[in-house]
């Protein structure tokens, strides 16, 4: 039963003590915004103070004093992050406090406990009057029906019963209804939350996680973490809750900057940029896939397009070669020739000769004993820093302590290496033939004259390739305090991409978020498969998701159409059948229309997704739109939807032209946009 403020549900004795303890918590919660100003600012008037001191006396203060000066001020400007993250998150929480009660009666004891469940903790005299969602006793929120219930706290099992369970709302901090619920499975409760229009942002679900979601989020992660869900299953929302769920469990251990999130591009970063800060976090380091290669590339001389400006060339592209050349580079067999080839590199690439110590040639090392040094000596070190290696080794045993003498025997090692160039060490790759002729027959059966593959400009798949020879031949440092690292969209991850990323961030647990039926980039072997290959000696375990949450059945139904590997999805929600739209007609017209017809419905968020983002942009300067409309419309292609979620969606198909790259590439483009789509669905024919 519901309860509510208006008319005289409000003398209602239940919701009265509801209201009443809802009042008590917000008062509390303006008490401490109270004190966190005054802290904050008391710290910014002594942050303040401080730098007027420090810049009317500089001249008469000791070097010491100022370096003291400049450690306090670190500290002070600390402080007053704090106060300024801890009223933000009270803000928060006086818009809404909590968001349910589970009533427990613990075993063996007389009283009934309320527990009132929130976003973060709300204690006051030392007395938690809102547990945070992640705190042990709010899995029985999640985990048990009203009966018999129990948590594990870290005192061990605690047992009990749950009497009662409720579900609030809260309008601008204000408790408006009360309803109880059994489960957040509830399908009269779920449905109503699934049914909201989307607003261009992912959202916390702590009210709504169903029971094998919240499993995965409070399960440690350890070592290489898959969660494979289909379209709608709440992959990437259940991960950003992993990780909060961390982050509070190791409070104490851990900073923001010690977890990595590696995002496909910067509108999926967007997307999910508010679900850390509203779950009581403040934003993890966040790097797109882009960004986390140009790093390791930018002192390669090596320039390469992007995956989107790589992915726009090939779609608009009916050549074969340049099909087939990512198609390879996107596949474990790419990734073996890379290996080879530095194997090869190493052996080769050095070719002694005497190394002379002395300006007159009497003192020096012979071929024989460099070699050894090189191969030998320093076999475990990266083959372009062995050089440096080598001068060190042998000033030390010479007693060479003179820089110029020193810097002139590297010159003279590193001009004995066939090349440090990785313009050159790339190219080779596809022009060696003794290298060509070296590879496994199985190898070269699978890859077939390695010449074809080199396509010029260089793709999003060659700049990959080279971060890979980079951190192979030439080291690469590890990211320092990095505990966890996550990835979402690991369909589009190719085994050359996921070798960076161990060689980066390998000694992190990890957790990879994916569906290989979303894939958009010529990805097209399983990636879960390529994970535990490539981190053979880390702990693995795969999570399933199954439930499309996002979108209806009919829309579900009808997207499973478009691909073989998807045909097990189950939803919650009932809706209209997708629509058909063909005929004659301009495009742009078909287009306008649907807007109209959307926006009239009342639709907040829409798509137009294409197969390219040309098309899109095109598309959008043609389409004629009202002036006022309610509904923002985004133009979109495929691979940069994917990921994203859409009251309605329109996907343009006109003459099979997306089903023809699906087919050409090996993708799915076509089941990831109509997997977009929440409530409406419309495909141009």
């Amino acid at each position: 039963m519901e309860n509510n403020i208006n008319g005289d549900t409000r003398k209602d004795a239940e919701f009265q003590k509801e209201l009443e303890y809802a009042e008590l918590v917000t008062d509390i919660l303006l008490k401490k915004i109270d004190s966190e100003n005054g802290l904050l600012e008391m710290r910014r008037e002594k942050v303040l103070g401080d730098r007027q001191y420090f810049m009317d006396y500089f001249n008469e203060l000791k070097e010491d004093e100022r370096n003291d000066w400049l450690q306090t001020e670190h500290s002070n400007l600390k402080s007053y992050d704090i106060s300024k993250t801890e009223l933000a998150k009270l803000a928060k929480q006086l818009g809404e406090p909590y968001f349910a009660c589970v009533d427990f009666q613990e075993e063996g004891k007389t009283l009934q406990k309320k527990i009132y469940i929130g976003v973060g903790n709300i204690m006051h005299d030392c007395k938690l009057y809102v547990y945070d969602w992640r705190a042990p006793v709010s899995s029985l929120y999640y985990e048990c029906e009203v009966g018999e219930g129990e948590y594990t706290a870290p005192c061990g099992v605690v047992k009990g019963t749950v009497t009662g369970k409720k579900k609030f709302s809260f309008r601008n901090g204000r408790l408006v209804s009360v309803t109880d619920i059994n489960m957040p499975s509830d399908d009269d409760f779920l449905i109503e939350i699934l049914s909201k229009h989307a607003d261009g942002k992912m959202k916390t679900i702590i009210d709504s996680l169903q029971k094998e979601q919240n499993r995965i989020v409070r399960d440690f992660i350890n070592g290489v973490n898959i969660i494979q869900g289909c379209a709608g299953s709440g992959k990437t929302s259940v991960a950003l809750h992993k990780i909060a769920y961390i982050m509070y469990s190791f409070r104490d251990r851990l900073k923001d900057s010690d977890i990595v999130i590696l995002s496909p591009n910067n509108v999926f970063s967007s997307y999910i940029s508010n679900v850390l800060p509203d779950l009581g976090e403040e934003n993890v380091t966040q790097m797109t896939q882009e960004r986390f290669i140009k790093l390791i590339t930018e002192d390669c001389g090596i320039s390469y397009s992007d995956r989107a400006m790589t992915m726009e060339r090939i779609l608009a592209s009916d050549d074969e070669t340049l099909v087939k050349a990512m198609k390879f580079k996107n596949s474990d067999t790419f990734k073996t020739v890379l290996d080879e080839y530095c194997k090869y590199f190493e052996r080769t690439c050095f070719v002694p000769q005497p190394l002379f110590l002395d300006a007159d040639g009497d003192e020096f090392i012979s071929e024989e004993d460099l070699d050894f040094l090189f191969h030998t000596e320093f076999q475990d070190e990266s083959v372009l820093m062995r050089p440096q290696l080598m001068v060190k080794y042998i000033s030390r045993k010479n007693r060479i302590k003179d820089q110029g003498v020193q810097e002139e025997l590297e010159n003279q090692l590193y001009g004995m290496m066939t090349t440090c160039d990785f313009r050159k060490i790339y190219a080779d790759l596809y022009n060696d033939e003794l290298f060509y002729n070296s590879l496994a027959e199985d190898v070269k059966e699978k890859a077939g004259e390695l010449s074809q593959y080199q396509i010029l400009p260089y793709t999003w798949e060659d700049g990959c390739a080279v971060a890979y020879l980079r951190v192979i031949l030439a080291g690469l440092e590890q990211p320092e305090n990095v505990f966890y690292f996550f990835a979402d969209e690991a369909q589009d991850l190719s085994p050359v991409m996921l070798a960076v990323i161990k060689a980066a961030y390998g000694s992190a647990d990890m957790l990879f978020a994916g569906d290989i039926a979303q894939n958009v980039f010529c990805c097209g072997e399983d990636y879960a498969t390529v994970l535990k290959k490539t981190f053979p000696g880390k702990h693995y375990k795969k999570y399933e998701l199954l439930t499309n949450y996002r979108s209806t059945a009919e829309i579900a139904d009808f997207a499973c159409g478009y691909t073989d590997i998807r045909k097990d999805v189950s939803c919650i929600r009932k809706g209209d059948a997708p629509c058909i739209i063909q005929g004659e007609g301009q495009l742009s017209e078909k287009v306008s229309s649907w807007i109209e017809e959307m926006n009239e419905k009342g639709y907040v968020t829409g798509a137009v997704i294409c197969a390219s983002k040309k098309e899109a942009d095109n598309l959008a300067i043609e389409v004629q739109l009202p002036e006022v409309m309610d509904i923002d419309i985004k133009f979109l292609p495929a691979y940069i939807a994917k990921g994203l979620e859409y009251d309605c969606v329109l996907v343009v198909n006109e003459n099979e032209r997306m089903r023809e790259k699906d087919d050409l590439l090996g993708t799915n483009m076509l089941y990831t946009s109509c997997t977009r789509a929440l409530h409406s669905l419309s495909v141009i024919v």
